[in-house]
């Protein structure tokens, strides 16, 4: 596994992917305000906000991360500090997040480190989206919204593979993949990005087929 960003995705994306799948196009109002109260919203009850819908579908939304995360343990969950000369990355155990967690959602998917750190970004490994799209009766990928760029990209390669009926198999290469899927929708894709959806791909494929 490489130590930076990549082939991970926000928490804040996890969070509104679940919600989008449960609530369309209704989602984008919910994170907002989720954005605007997550500071207390997991402290206060909910007479607070007037018994507020929104309310009730975040704190839903977190019981649906954490319940695929803790159940999954290959699943990880990341702090990422961004910084000029290279991500700082550390991985989480179960009991580090959870006693992290709750800060987490408060600051909107970040953690404050110390004074003289950047502020940490919770990330969590793709294959979360696995396993969310096996527990849900939508399925994440055909799905026009993924609110991250690079999350996209698996987005829209997935669904062209439907509709192509492509098969990947074992034996796909990735200058097959490239030719066959990725270049009809981004043909000046870096050599790492392709292997990168190659290998996620493949595992997904691998997966399918035990």
């Amino acid at each position: 596994m490489e130590f930076n960003a990549n082939g991970k995705i926000t928490f804040t994306d996890c969070l509104r992917t679940i919600l989008y799948q449960s609530h369309g196009k209704a989602e984008s109002e919910t994170y907002a305000f989720y954005q605007h109260h997550c500071s207390f919203m997991f402290r206060a009850k909910a007479n607070l906000f007037n018994f507020n819908p929104h309310y009730y579908k975040l704190h839903s939304a977190i019981l649906n991360f954490e319940c695929i995360y803790h159940n999954h343990l290959d699943i990880d969950v990341f702090d990422i500090v961004h910084k000029k000369a290279g991500d700082e990355v550390t991985i989480l155990s179960r009991d580090q997040f959870l006693d992290w967690s709750r800060e987490c959602y408060e600051h909107d998917g970040q953690w404050v480190n110390a004074l003289s750190e950047p502020i940490g970004t919770a990330y969590v490994s793709l294959n979360f989206l696995e396993y969310l799209d096996d527990d849900s009766q939508y399925s994440l990928f055909n799905k026009s919204f993924v609110p991250n760029p690079f999350a996209n990209r698996f987005a829209l390669i997935h669904q062209l593979m439907k509709r192509k009926g492509y098969n990947f198999s074992a034996e796909t290469t990735v200058k097959e993949f490239y030719r066959d899927i990725i270049k009809d929708l981004y043909p000046e894709l870096s050599a790492h990005d392709r292997n990168l959806l190659w290998k996620f791909f493949r595992t997904h494929a691998l997966l399918l087929t035990h």
